[in-house]
C-alpha cells in the first residue's frame, strides 16, 4: 500500500502556479488532470465520428427513413453545412463528433503547455478537487438535456427500431396518420379497401400497435413487460366493424342497450394475415372488440 502524498504549490514571480513534491521532479495536477480527460476524450471522440461513424475504419451507424421502415448500419458522410444542425440528419452525428473531438485535442494541449495565474487559480478555488469534479457536472447537464429531449422526440441517435416509438410520437399519432395518409391515397388511385390495407408495411403497424405506447411502460409498472397486451407476433389486420344494415359502426360495447346481438354487428378485415376475413359470430365479434 502507498501513502499519500500532498502537493505544495507557490507562485513564481510570474503569479503562475508551481506545484512540487519532495525528492522529486516537478508535476502539474492539472496537467495529469486533463491530460486524462481533454486528451483521451478528445482523441476517442474524434476517432468516433472520423472512422466508426464515417465507415473509414468501423461499420457504420444505423441510418432509418422518418417511420422507422428501411432502417440498416451504414456509413454516413459528415454534414458540415446547416443541415448537420438538424437532429435527424445522421451526417451531424459524424460531424458533430469530428468538430468536438478536434475541440477537445485542441484544449487538452492548450491545457498541457498553459498553467491558470494566481487571480484564476484562487477565484475558481482549483486546489479543491470538490470544486473540479462538482464543475464537470455543468459541463454534461447540457448533454443531458439533449439526451433527454431526443429521446422525446426522437432523432437520428435514437432509431424507432432499436428504441421504439417515442412519447411524442405516440402522443401525435405519428404512425396513425402515415398508415390513413396511405390509405387514403390507395383509395383516391381507385384501389379498394382490401388492396390499400394490405399495401401497409407490418412495420408501421406494429409501431402503431397499444403495446409499443411508451405510456405503457417505465418505472411505474408492476408485473413483467410481457403481462401488458402481450408480445406482437403478426399483424392481422385492420378491422371495420359494420351493423346489419352496413353501416360502420365506430363505437361498440356488449353491455349498451344496442348490443352485438340486437344491432348484429359483423367485423371484416383489411390487410394483414386476416385480409378479406370477416365474423358474425358475437361472441367473436365481442373478443375482437
Amino acid at each position: 500500500m502507498g501513502r499519500l502524498e500532498y502537493y505544495r504549490g507557490h507562485y513564481n514571480k510570474s503569479g503562475y502556479l508551481e506545484l512540487r513534491r519532495r525528492g522529486r521532479s516537478p508535476y502539474c495536477l492539472f496537467r495529469l488532470v486533463l491530460l486524462g480527460s481533454y486528451l483521451a476524450l478528445g482523441v476517442a471522440c474524434f476517432g468516433f465520428g472520423a472512422f466508426h461513424v464515417t465507415g473509414l475504419y468501423g461499420p457504420g451507424i444505423w441510418v432509418s427513413d422518418p417511420y422507422g421502415l428501411t432502417g440498416k448500419v451504414q456509413p454516413v458522410n459528415p454534414a458540415w453545412g446547416v443541415e448537420g444542425f438538424d437532429p435527424f440528419v445522421p451526417g451531424g452525428i459524424a460531424s458533430h463528433h469530428i468538430a468536438a473531438g478536434t475541440l477537445g485535442i485542441l484544449a487538452g494541449l492548450f491545457h498541457l503547455s498553459v498553467r491558470p495565474p494566481q487571480r484564476l487559480y484562487k477565484g475558481l478555488r482549483m486546489g479543491n478537487i470538490e470544486t473540479v469534479l462538482s464543475s464537470s457536472i455543468a459541463a454534461v447537464f447540457f448533454a443531458a438535456f439533449v439526451v433527454a429531449g431526443t429521446m422525446w422526440y426522437g432523432s437520428a441517435t435514437t432509431p424507432i427500431e432499436l428504441f421504439g416509438p417515442t412519447r411524442y410520437q405516440w402522443d401525435q399519432g405519428y404512425f396513425q396518420q402515415e398508415i390513413y395518409r396511405r390509405v387514403s391515397a390507395g383509395l383516391a388511385e381507385n384501389q379498394s379497401l382490401s388492396e390499400a390495407w394490405s399495401k401497409i408495411p407490418e412495420k408501421l403497424a406494429f409501431y402503431d400497435y397499444i403495446g409499443n405506447n411508451p405510456a405503457k411502460g417505465g418505472l411505474f409498472r408492476a408485473g413483467s413487460m410481457d403481462n401488458g397486451d402481450g408480445i406482437a407476433v403478426g399483424w392481422l389486420g385492420h378491422p371495420i366493424f359494420r351493423d346489419k344494415e352496413g353501416r360502420e359502426a365506430f363505437v361498440l360495447s356488449a353491455e349498451s342497450k344496442y348490443s352485438v346481438e340486437q344491432v348484429g354487428v359483423t367485423v371484416e378485415f383489411y390487410g394483414g394475415e386476416l385480409n378479406g376475413v370477416s365474423y358474425s359470430d358475437p361472441a367473436t365479434v365481442k373478443k375482437i372488440c
